[in-house]
């Protein structure tokens, strides 16, 4: 039995967000993650609940986003009644149509295109989809939530006249466009432009949430640890004495973290287990 550190780095990425190696922890299948066991008694993961999409609404003032989250409804579900409207009796094809849902709803916040989604769903419903009906699916999307569309729109116009983006944070980062691109090209830092506020406001956030929860076990004079940290989650190894305590901290210290301009709450999922590959949801 032995410990593994990995090396954590947040200026190796364009976004700040935290890129780990020797071993890469945050990379690790979940068929391996089994072999990871608390040292200590209890793994606790902290995750995020639909960031991205939360800081999109954020960004793109859309009412209809916005008060989904606020109302505490499943963005999902949402989208997929615009998309197909009422729910089927059929359990197969009402999974089918949330998949495209949600498909759509964390694709556009990374700059999907009508070929993307095709490739996405043909991959995830195993057949083809048609350009046209992902194309479809992209319209209706922004027929419900037309501040998402304004919002791209947004950033491709700031992109052409500055060159660059800055986070609300003020995170700057430079992409290279001129006149002549290949379409394909341009595709490309158009997807990498849009992503780019959303992703980078989510790292800091989650490290804003890292901080905040350290500097709360040191004042609780907490010996549990802060092990890992994987995209919007973080893992804790907790011992079984100071389980309770941590719990009651953890997560008004992280959902309460409040940025002005941040329209919508924040949620935090919880697991518990005694490995990393078995944690079952808990309810705080």
């Amino acid at each position: 039995m032995g410990i593994i550190h990995g090396d954590y780095s947040f200026i190796t990425t364009a976004t700040g967000r935290l890129a780990c190696e020797k071993p890469n922890l945050q990379n690790i299948p979940y068929l391996v993650r089994p072999v990871f066991c608390s040292k200590y008694g209890y793994f606790l993961e902290a995750d995020y609940s639909q960031l991205e999409l939360r800081i999109l609404a954020g960004y793109s003032f859309d009412k209809t986003m916005v008060a989904s989250f606020l109302a505490g409804e499943d963005i999902h579900e949402q989208t997929r009644q615009a998309l197909f409207g009422d729910k089927p009796k059929d359990e197969k094809k009402a999974h089918t149509q949330r998949v495209v849902a949600k498909t759509l709803n964390f694709g556009i916040a990374y700059g999907i295109t009508p070929i993307g989604v095709s490739k996405s769903l043909s991959k995830e419903l195993d057949r083809k989809v048609e350009l046209g009906e992902a194309a479809n699916y992209i319209n209706l999307f922004f027929n419900k939530y037309p501040g998402v569309k304004q919002y791209i729109k947004l950033v491709k116009e700031v992109l052409h006249r500055d060159g660059y983006l800055d986070t609300y944070f003020g995170r700057r980062r430079e992409f290279e466009i001129y006149p002549g691109m290949y379409p394909n090209q341009l595709e490309k830092v158009y997807k990498e432009a849009v992503n780019f506020p959303i992703q980078s406001t989510a790292s800091d956030l989650v490290l804003t949430a890292t901080s905040r929860v350290w500097h709360k076990m040191r004042d609780m004079g907490l010996k549990s640890k802060m092990c890992a940290h994987v995209h919007d989650n973080i893992l804790f190894d907790l011992y079984d004495s100071e389980l309770e305590p941590f719990l009651k901290m953890v997560k008004p210290t992280m959902e309460n973290i409040k940025f002005d301009w941040l329209n919508v709450p924040l949620k935090v999922d919880f697991k518990l287990g005694y490995n990393w590959g078995e944690l079952k949801e808990i309810n705080l």
